[in-house]
């Protein structure tokens, strides 16, 4: 795992959340039993440009050798950015071996409760809920401020056509 470690200056910072979500996609390499040759590239593929402590170093080789809990590890992942890409990533993992295993499968759903855990998804239905009909809202009042008026546009004819396209379901206006 040494040879992941590349010059000071090619390298970008590696944070605490980064480094716990590697170590789950290595426990992720871990569910079927093997670390293959594809799951060992793909894991450097992912840390050659990363500015990695040797410390770091040797706990990767170490979960590399003997697999940790996913559930441990992601509660470190606390950055959302980090949290939101896990799963993506450990999907992308489970399939580097061409296979995707029963014990992938399991952990993976284990790994979509954990991230998803205290997350209040009727609140967050609700915020959009709100957010669309606010949305909404803005939109219908810009239409009918831009709507002709009787006496306002050059053209009276304008206003007529609108009307009568209204009447029939057809907004000209709407976007």
């Amino acid at each position: 795992m040494r040879s992941y470690k590349l010059k000071e200056e090619s390298r970008k910072d590696f944070s605490n959340s980064q480094f716990y979500m590697l170590r789950c996609l290595i426990a992720m390499a871990h569910a079927d039993g093997i670390v293959c040759r594809k799951e060992r590239a793909y894991l450097k593929s992912l840390m050659e440009k990363q500015a990695i402590s040797d410390e770091q170093l040797e706990i990767i080789e170490e979960d590399i050798k003997s697999p940790q809990h996913i559930g441990e590890l992601l509660a470190h992942v606390n950055e959302p950015q980090f949290r939101a890409q896990i799963i993506h990533f450990a999907r992308i993992m489970a399939y580097k071996d061409g296979v995707f295993d029963e014990n992938e499968n399991s952990l993976l759903e284990k790994l979509r409760f954990y991230t998803t855990q205290g997350i209040d998804v009727e609140g967050i239905k609700g915020q959009v809920a709100e957010a669309l009909k606010s949305d909404i809202l803005s939109h219908d009042i810009k239409i009918e401020n831009n709507r002709p008026q009787k006496g306002g546009h050059i053209i009276p004819w304008f206003q007529l056509l609108d009307d009568t396209c209204n009447l029939f379901g057809t907004d000209l206006l709407s976007e």
